[in-house]
């Protein structure tokens, strides 16, 4: 069995061992230039011929020699003699001489001993003789040979990114083919016996793979890097050897997530450990993404990432793409801007902290609030516009500090939005010109951050009717009930049978929290019906999410879920109405001018209109 991690490498040192062992590919190839773009050139490249390559007119008009319209003017205009013409195209020719002149195209070769070009418009034609009313001085309307750009002149220095504007500079300079470094070739793979591919028929203990086309779609963006996928590899050591064996055998580097951490069905680490030099380390003190492995195959990079989706992303971004950068010689921008965090931030002592982070744009700064979730949360990202690197130095981040956040998106909304939509609130949010950035937390907290965070917009709920000015300075923009009640399979029964029986422990009680408006509204129920809410907590369980509580009613788990009502279509479960709780949306009066939100309050009062249980 290969060695578990006890001693975590710090989250700067495994940046800086994977960045010690990314060799640049040196491999060269040779492309056409057509095909160049974003290829990092392998020499110097430089101009074949110069810019222009002739001598040639810049404008239609007349080819003569100065001199001879030196004392031009309108009131005393000078006539010479049309000698001939010469069209784009045509091969080089030679001046008539003085007292003669020959049309000339834009672009057209200038005809030997003439020194200048004067526009149409500065002359007349009659017959064979044009007159000229203005001089003009030597080498005027002329572009000479080599003016532009000197053949031999470096257009691609050794080491570049090839961009459209060389491309046109070499074509235009007659530059054909071009030597450039060859792509990094990197094979990709994901390891679990619990994986199965998007497409599959999903069930109990299996989960889509999604980190290898995260790792893929994140390497696409490279012009110099090649990626392969080899698909899943289940927790068997012999199938891992044999996979991971073939990736270095074929690739200048692999990835693979999954398998990394220390259990007795991680095989990954345990693969890489029997290749030689083998493990450089195993475990980060970085949260999240602890079970990292960095290992070599010969002078190959192999990197584990974490299996759990957050994890392997923050992990792959942070340590094992400059890396990446570094051996395909190409650099992805890395755009970061400061932030000001809006609320604490719990932050793990001992370890770097990857903090996903909400981020909007409030008055004259960014303000930046955390998204919150496990590790293995993956719709966290949905609600992020960056993160941060924050050591772990302290017990806590405190609203009001400074932090660089690296982007993960360009757009950064303008108003906060506080709280976890529901269908009405999620309508009104997407009726917006502009949507805003939603700060995600259970109701029970969000009373007390409306306080800290002065969102533009947030949603409260209560069992008894809401007052928006005990937040403050906010308005109502929508208010409506919401009915709640019993979930179950089958029909339970009456909601006094149902109380009966669970107070009796004949069917188990679960419920999202203890301090929502749900259970609030409960405990007011059962007081005014005499029931004892008390031995009641003794028969409760609770779930973090609506539907982890759903699923745990249609498992058999538990067997009456206390939630709001939601569609009929909600597992499939029945609904025994209780009563209702009271919910609002709340505006600030301060940042937020109500007749600004005309088309989205109809939509709220269409939905709520809507709102029914059927």
């Amino acid at each position: 069995m290969g060695k578990i991690f006890r001693n975590l490498v710090p989250f700067s040192e495994a940046g800086a061992l994977a960045m010690k062992h990314a060799e640049p590919v040196s491999d060269i190839e040779v492309v056409p230039t057509s095909e160049s773009t974003g290829r990092i050139s392998a020499v110097d490249i430089f101009a074949e011929v110069p810019l222009p390559p002739f001598t040639r007119s810049e404008v239609d008009g007349y080819a003569v020699i100065s001199k001879d319209i030196a004392n031009a003017s309108p009131e005393n205009p000078v006539y010479l003699y049309l000698a001939g013409k010469v069209e784009i195209g045509d091969p080089v020719t030679t001046h008539p001489g003085s007292g003669k002149c020959m049309y000339i195209a834009t672009g057209a070769v200038i005809p030997m001993f003439c020194d200048s070009v004067v526009m149409v418009e500065d002359a007349a034609q009659s017959g064979q003789r044009i007159s000229f009313i203005r001089s003009v001085s030597k080498w005027e309307n002329i572009a000479n040979a080599g003016e532009d750009l000197r053949k031999g002149t470096t257009i691609v220095r050794h080491g570049s990114a090839i961009d459209p504007r060389m491309i046109g500079v070499m074509c235009a300079t007659g530059v054909e083919k071009v030597r450039v470094y060859r792509k990094l070739r990197i094979g990709i793979a994901s390891s679990g016996n619990e994986l199965i591919q998007p497409g599959e028929q999903i069930s109990a203990g299996r989960i889509y793979e999604s980190n290898s086309t995260y790792v893929e779609s994140e390497l696409s963006g490279f012009r110099n890097v090649s990626t392969r996928k080899y698909g899943l590899i289940h927790d068997d050591m012999g199938e891992t050897e044999r996979i991971l064996n073939r990736m270095v055998e074929e690739n200048d580097a692999i990835i693979v997530s999954g398998g990394t951490s220390a259990g007795e069905g991680d095989f990954v680490y345990r693969a890489m450990e029997s290749c030689k030099p083998g493990i450089i380390f195993h475990g980060v003190a970085v949260k999240p993404g602890t079970p990292t492995v960095f290992a070599l195959s010969g002078g190959k990079p192999m990197y584990g990432l974490p299996g759990f989706p957050v994890s392997a992303m923050m992990i792959f971004r942070t340590i094992f793409m400059p890396a990446i950068e570094r051996m395909s010689r190409e650099k992805i921008q890395d755009s970061a801007v400061e932030a000001t965090l809006g609320m604490k931030i719990l932050i793990r002592i001992g370890y770097t902290n990857l903090i996903i982070l909400r981020l909007a744009r409030r008055e004259n700064s960014i303000m930046a609030y955390p998204v919150n979730g496990a590790s293995g949360s993956i719709s966290r990202l949905l609600d992020a516009e960056g993160f941060a690197v924050v050591e772990g130095n302290r017990k806590f981040a405190d609203a009001g500090e400074k932090v660089s956040a690296h982007l993960l998106t360009d757009r950064i909304p303008n108003r906060v939005f506080l709280g976890i939509p529901d269908e009405i609130a999620e309508k009104f949010i997407g009726s917006m010109e502009s949507m805003p950035a939603v700060v995600r937390m259970e109701e029970d907290s969000v009373p007390d951050f409306i306080h800290e965070i002065k969102p533009d917009f947030a949603i409260v709920s209560g069992s008894e009717s809401i007052d928006p000015s005990n937040f403050g300075n906010y308005s109502s923009a929508a208010t409506y009930d919401v009915p709640f009640g019993f979930h179950s399979k089958d029909d339970a029964g009456s909601v006094k049978s149902i109380i009966e029986s669970i107070y009796a422990e004949k069917n188990r009680l679960v419920s999202i929290s203890e301090n929502d408006s749900v259970t609030s509204a409960f405990r007011n129920f059962l007081a005014a019906s005499g029931f004892d809410s008390k031995p009641f907590r003794d028969i409760i369980s609770y779930l973090p999410t609506r539907e982890a509580c759903l699923s745990s009613v249609t498992s058999g788990e538990n067997n009456i879920f206390l939630g709001k009502f939601g569609k009929p279509e909600d597992n499939g479960l029945r609904f025994t109405h209780i009563g209702e709780v009271h919910q609002s949306i709340l505006l600030c009066n301060e940042t937020v001018d109500m007749q600004t939100l005309e088309k989205s309050l109809q939509v709220v009062k269409e939905a709520i209109a809507g709102l029914a249980l059927s």
